[in-house]
């Protein structure tokens, strides 16, 4: 599956390349160079991803400029050599954090800022060691790390498109973390309290067994008592069925 390039992609693309071309030769050649990466636009072929015009505005910028196919070559030898020579650190600070796949996402993140493309060479590698020192205080979305572990635990497998140039080190430590880590289902449960009269047993038990609450607490009587605790997603449900029932309910989160 591919990610199909958007207008917002288009833009970078190319504002980035045009500002390249403008500080490579004249302006003449620069509207000439533009004219030919919209031509690529206008002639690519439906729903083909960002990557897919790398390599043809290389053979551009070759053919026009004389740069080389690869022409971030040494800044993605410099890359790997930085992030080899550090990796042991990276790996020990992931592996004895509290989180490891929380961290191990924390660096994987970080690397991108390995993006010659985007930064037009403009990579620092001092401003990178201070992103290193600080990565683990990298907020990130709460609910989105928790779908993230969910799909994890259900995936019986995972496919990991790694970066380059430096950055498939960070990929690594966090496929590492996720290939070491162990999976703990953690559920969020509301308890409700629901007290009926002993003629609207059979109902109140209906509901009980089709919902699957779990029964922490019972009291049988002229008046009875259960105490039920849920998962918070399914608590509204239950306590419907249970007032439908006959019960009264009372939600001991109140």
């Amino acid at each position: 599956m591919s990610i199909s390039i958007d207008t917002y992609c288009l833009q970078c693309l190319l504002r980035r390349n045009i500002a390249l071309a403008q500080t490579l030769g004249t302006e003449e050649q620069a509207m000439a160079f533009a004219k030919e990466i919209m031509k690529l636009c206008i002639n690519a072929p439906e729903g083909v991803p960002s990557p897919w015009f790398g390599p043809q505005i290389a053979d551009l910028l070759h053919d026009m400029y004389g740069l080389d196919y690869d022409r971030f070559r040494q800044e993605k030898l410099d890359s790997n050599h930085f992030v080899l020579e550090r990796l042991p650190m990276i790996r020990k600070r992931v592996t004895e954090s509290r989180d490891p796949v929380l961290a191990g996402l924390q660096f994987a993140i970080l690397g991108n800022y390995l993006d010659f493309s985007a930064l037009q060479g403009q990579v620092s590698f001092e401003k990178l060691e201070e992103m290193l020192d600080k990565a683990l205080e990298m907020e990130l979305d709460e609910q989105v790390y928790a779908y993230f572990c969910r799909d994890l635990r259900r995936g019986g497998k995972l496919v990991y498109l790694t970066d380059n140039a430096g950055e498939i080190g960070f990929d690594r430590v966090l496929a590492e973390a996720i290939a070491a880590a162990e999976i703990v289902e953690l559920t969020v449960d509301r308890t409700v309290r629901v007290d009926f009269p002993y003629v609207a047993m059979n109902a109140i038990m209906r509901v009980v067994k089709e919902q699957q609450p779990r029964i922490e607490e019972q009291t049988f009587d002229n008046l009875c008592t259960m105490r039920l605790a849920i998962r918070e997603s399914r608590a509204a449900e239950l306590i419907e069925k249970l007032r439908k029932a006959g019960g009264s309910v009372r939600d001991e989160a109140e």
